[in-house]
């Protein structure tokens, strides 16, 4: 006797769809790691893929070493985003992760929150030194963020010298608020002999590049 098609139920067919995606999405994973990941997001099959769910495998991309993704997780918990609850402390485990992982985001910020002291005990001492590891894997906010603390002394003594040196190193390679502070220097003569034409040239450049305050100093 043959035996008659069964056919499948609705929660059958819900099931085997979820699995199905989950299968997707590791095999993107894998293959393609965080692209993979974006390309789940950006389908429009499967519009049902949750911003928790994102996490769990951004989490996952995390584990195998993706240091941009671990620092965009220090992110979710630092700003809350993407459903991730403001976890300060979070945030500074997947920034330190990213760091060890010789990303210049998660170092710079990893100092920021230690120059803050959000979610770790405040260190500048330990800030400055990982604003300057940053900057040697060529980012440039935290080259500016090294100056700063030399220019105001923080976690090393003050050194004009060393804070025209990381402003230069920051307005070279396009950070308006670099050169605004440069051109501070060169207008009150710190460290660097007073010019006023210097001044009003690093002003103009970060104005062009989109700082308000060397705008407001021309």
């Amino acid at each position: 006797m043959l035996l008659k098609y069964k056919k499948r139920s609705p929660m059958f067919d819900k099931k085997f769809k979820i699995v199905l995606v989950l299968g997707i999405v590791v095999i993107l994973l894998i293959i393609f790691g965080k692209r993979g990941i974006e390309a789940i997001v950006s389908t429009d099959k499967i519009s049902t893929f949750s911003e928790s769910k994102l996490i769990k495998y951004y989490k996952k991309s995390c584990e195998y070493e993706d240091s941009t993704v671990c620092n965009e997780l220090g992110d979710m918990y630092h700003y809350g985003r993407k459903t991730a609850p403001i976890d300060y402390e979070e945030a500074v485990q997947y920034y330190t992760k990213s760091c060890e992982l010789e990303d210049g985001k998660g170092c710079n910020n990893l100092a920021y929150m230690l120059n803050k002291g959000k979610g770790i005990t405040k260190n500048n001492w330990t800030a400055i030194r990982l604003y300057k590891k940053a900057c040697k894997y060529n980012e440039m906010e935290a080259c500016y963020n090294v100056g700063s603390m030399y220019y105001h002394g923080e976690g090393t003594k003050r050194s004009y010298h060393s804070a025209a040196y990381y402003f230069q190193e920051a307005c070279d390679n396009g950070i308006g608020a670099g050169c605004n502070d440069l051109g501070y220097m060169y207008e009150h003569g710190k460290y660097v002999k007073g010019n006023l034409h210097e001044a009003m040239s690093h002003y103009a450049n970060a104005c062009d590049m989109g700082e308000s305050s060397g705008c407001n100093n021309l």
